[in-house]
């Protein structure tokens, strides 16, 4: 295999990750980045039988793994990960690493604006239709729910007219609004509560759960299917267009595989009574709801609007010069 992990400063796993921390909202390039790099590796890895080898193991690699699992082992390790302190300790961390904020939002604005306009309208429903294919019934039930009555069609053409009018500081505005009313206190009580309520009992209902409803043999395919589609999806992205691979079926197959494993995965919490408390489903409802942020921030223009435009538009005007009229006479002039 070309390239191999010795020298990981020049791996084909390192440069996709590059090619990805440099993407800035548009995805065919960002694609196209990461396909000069991993394409050829992937498909000389296919041709020398790595592939299928790989997954012709997964059944039997998995069946050990299940056997050697200590659930309570397991259930200790996720609730000292998940507890409140490290919680707290690791949004912390993260916040000092970040950026400053606003510079933080200002770039992940661009990328938005960017990666709405980089698409055409006919590719933007394509491709969010494509997205949604592969959620979850109770997610995919969420999402319509946010939607109201209207249809994807409506979202796609809503969001592609408001960023049509938006900067990126305006949209970066509405982001930094929407992180302050976010309680990271409610948050991370919502996450560590949902942790400590795990027990090695539902831990291994839920294991079990789902590798009865999408076994081994299932997760091979998965693994398959999720390698063709990629490189589809590499190769087209080289060509000029990722949302037209040559074989279609290869990446639609994949997105029915990963539906099913989700909704298994799905199932699975539901069935072993892990539930997410409705604090945290609300702040990830608002940071998923993109429709939501372009209109606040639409509503930020049209209020900067209100405040500027009518004295910016009058002041560009020529002086009126008013003249007067004679006593008992026409106007002059």
């Amino acid at each position: 295999m070309q390239n191999s992990g010795k020298d990981d400063n020049i791996s084909p796993l390192k440069q996709a990750a590059d090619a990805l921390n440099t993407h800035d909202g548009n995805v065919q390039k960002t694609l196209a980045r990461m396909a000069d790099v991993t394409l050829a590796p992937l498909q000389q890895a296919r041709t020398e039988g790595t592939l299928a080898q790989k997954t012709a193991d997964i059944p039997t690699v998995l069946g050990f793994i299940m056997a050697q699992l200590d659930f309570e082992d397991m259930v200790f390790t996720l609730q000292a990960a998940l507890d409140r302190k490290s919680l707290t300790q690791h949004f912390k961390a993260a916040a000092a690493d970040a950026p400053e904020k606003n510079a933080l939002m200002l770039k992940r604005a661009r990328e938005l604006k960017i990666q709405v306009e980089s698409l055409s309208e006919e590719k933007h429903i394509a491709f969010s239709s494509a997205i949604e294919g592969i959620l979850p019934p109770g997610l995919a039930a969420a999402v319509n729910t946010l939607r109201g009555d209207k249809t994807l069609t409506d979202e796609v053409r809503e969001v592609r007219a408001l960023v049509k009018n938006l900067t990126p500081e305006h949209i970066a505005q509405a982001m930094l609004a929407r992180d302050s009313r976010t309680n990271s206190q409610e948050v991370i009580g919502a996450i560590a509560d949902t942790a400590a309520a795990v027990t090695p009992e539902k831990l291994r209902s839920f294991l079990l759960y789902s590798l009865e409803n999408f076994n081994g043999g299932e997760i091979a395919m998965l693994y398959k299917r999720a390698w063709e589609a990629a490189e589809e999806v590499l190769e087209a992205a080289q060509n000029g267009d990722f949302m037209s691979p040559k074989n279609p079926r290869k990446v639609k197959a994949f997105g029915q595989s990963l539906q099913q494993a989700l909704s298994v995965i799905e199932e699975g919490l539901e069935h072993a009574g892990i539930t997410l408390p409705q604090k945290l489903k609300d702040a990830v409802a608002d940071y998923v709801d993109s429709n939501r942020l372009l209109r606040q921030a639409e509503a930020l223009r049209q209020a900067e609007l209100a405040k500027t435009g009518t004295q910016n538009d009058v002041s560009t005007l020529a002086p009126i010069n008013i003249r007067r009229r004679n006593k008992g006479g026409p106007a002059n002039g």
